[in-house]
Order: structure tokens, then sequence, then C-alpha cells
């Protein structure tokens, strides 16, 4: 499936990017090093160097990444705060006034959610074909990991694994909120 284009309601206020309620740090532990975030354009209507790229350059590029994991959590959040779900903003159980999300958190086969840093982690590793995989190109892995972070904000409690239930229960959760993700994109005109 190659890339969708998708207007956002929700605007970057600059470069990351980042918006109100999410901020892209494009921060990997594992090299100790952070990329160059994804610059906007001095018009606001996009982002510099990614609308030409196409195919295998796409998925090759940092930035169309950052952009890409910011996005669809964006997309997922208006759904989620609309008048029809929740009817309000999410709170970020960390106290922080924003989500950070790394989108190269280091090399791994995971991404998940911590609450001690406030941010969702994506990682990065080597695919069967020897090319790297990315966690935050997976619009399913990425509205998943925020629904762990959205299931925390409404109950914090239930991040204290007490019991198989409890992170079952939060397995499930971030299902359904990739389950509702995915059905609300394949309404987007092709």
């Amino acid at each position: 499936m190659w890339p969708v284009e998708a207007t956002i309601e929700c605007a970057t206020v600059g470069d990351g990017p980042t918006s109100a309620r999410v901020a892209i740090v494009d921060y990997n532990a594992d090299l100790d090093t952070r990329f160059t975030p994804a610059r906007l354009l001095a018009d606001r209507s996009g982002f510099v160097g990614i609308a030409g790229l196409k195919n295998e350059r796409i998925l090759d590029n940092f930035n169309f990444h950052q952009v890409n994991v910011w996005a669809i959590i964006e997309q997922v959040l208006t759904v989620l705060e609309d008048d029809t779900a929740l009817g309000r903003p999410v709170p970020w159980a960390s106290g922080l006034g924003r989500l950070l999300v790394l989108p190269h958190a280091g090399y791994d086969d995971n991404a998940f959610y911590d609450r001690d840093t406030g941010a969702l982690h994506f990682c990065y590793f080597e695919g069967p074909d020897g090319k790297p995989v990315h966690t935050c190109l997976s619009h399913d892995i990425v509205a998943h990991e925020l629904g762990h972070t959205v299931l925390d904000g409404l109950k914090p409690g239930y991040n204290e694994v007490s019991s198989p239930e409890t992170a079952g229960f939060h397995e499930y959760f971030g299902d359904a909120i990739a389950m509702l993700a995915s059905l609300k994109i394949a309404k987007l005109p092709s």
C-alpha cells in the first residue's frame, strides 16, 4: 500500500512536525542521535522535500516517517475526541502537555508506549528481505500504540499490570483503536 494523501484539520504549528497535542522528536537512543525534523513549507501547505518522493524513496525518507506517524496520530485523535466519541481531549497520563513521538527510537522489532517518558517509541529492524522495517510506517501499529496511550490517560490504573486480564484488556483496547482507525481510513477517497 502506497501513501495516501490526507487533509488534517489540525495544522502543524511548526517543524517536527508538532501540534498543540503531539510533538515529533526524532531521537534514537541506541545511536544517541537526533534526526533532522521535517520542515514546514513557507506557505504551511506541507513539508519540504516530501511531495516529490515516490515509491521506495519515500519509504526511506525519515522526514516522511515523521510526517506519517504524526498524521496518523492526529487523524485518530480527531476521531476519538469528536463529539460522537469521547467529546473531549484525551488527557495524557504523563502529565505533559503534548504526547511525544519518537519515530526511530531504536533498533528492535517493537513499538511501545512509556508513561515515564510521555512518549510513543517506534523502532525499526531488518526484515526477511534484508531491508529495514520501520514500525512508524504501519498505520495499524501507530494506532494500536496510541490506543495504549489513550487508555492510560482515561484509566491510569489500568497501566499497572496486576493480572493477565489487565494486560489483555490493554492489548484489546489498542487493537480496537487500530480497527476503528482502519475502518475510518477506509472511507478516504482513493
